[in-house]
């Protein structure tokens, strides 16, 4: 299995693609550091960002950033790198 680190990741284990994408999410919200973002917008055009991820809510499917803006889990390209498992 291909491992890739979320980048400043405290115990420098790696998070394997896609089964612990939402693990990785929390990590960075914990963190509190600024990360590229990649999402489809709501008329489907690729956008990216770069902001701190401060809450995820895997329940009701969205991350929220550090200024404001929600966005549905099932919009997300990459996150700092990693790409959950239902991008190709």
């Amino acid at each position: 299995m291909r491992m890739r680190k979320f980048a400043g990741m405290m115990d420098g284990a790696g998070l394997p693609f896609g089964e612990d994408f939402y693990a990785g999410l929390e990590i960075l919200a914990a963190g509190r550091r600024s990360c590229e973002i990649v999402f489809r917008s709501d008329n489907g055009a690729k956008t990216v960002i770069r902001d701190r991820i401060v809450g995820v809510n895997a329940v009701e499917g969205w991350v929220r950033t550090g200024n404001g803006l929600q966005i549905g889990l099932d919009r997300l390209i990459e996150v700092d790198g990693i790409k959950p498992s239902n991008v190709g």
